[in-house]
């Protein structure tokens, strides 16, 4: 076979991941990745937010910031995060207040899929955030 695009196009072998790969993955069957598309093309919105429940979005980093076990830190680097009160003034060390993010990054999303104004309302529900 010549060494083309349309060869690599035809290719047909399969190449198994090592078993310890395989093990590791968060999938771990083709019926499972086939649920989770169907779920995603039938509610993409409950799909999504329960895949951002799922991230850790204030994860430390190993190495780089000391830690007790479940403690929570600064966010990840440019994410701009704060804890604030409801008229967006910066909460003190221990006080309570909204976790928010004070400026999207570029992989955010740019709306919710079938409700943009409740987007805007995450937005512009506490000042500057």
């Amino acid at each position: 076979m010549p060494e083309n695009i349309e060869s690599v196009l035809n290719e047909k072998r399969v190449f198994q991941p090592p078993k310890a790969f395989a093990e590791a993955a968060h999938i771990k069957a083709f019926a499972e990745f086939e649920a989770l598309y169907d779920r995603a093309d039938k509610d993409p919105e409950g799909f999504w937010a329960d895949v951002a429940r799922e991230l850790d979005w204030f994860e430390p980093l190993p190495g780089a910031t000391p830690t007790k076990p479940g403690s929570c830190t600064r966010a990840l680097p440019g994410i701009a995060a704060d804890v604030v009160t409801r008229d967006g003034k910066s909460c003190a060390p221990n006080e309570g207040g909204f976790l928010v993010i004070r400026k999207p990054w570029p992989a955010m999303l740019r709306t919710i899929h079938g409700d943009p104004p409740r987007y805007e309302k995450y937005w512009n529900e506490i000042p500057a955030c």
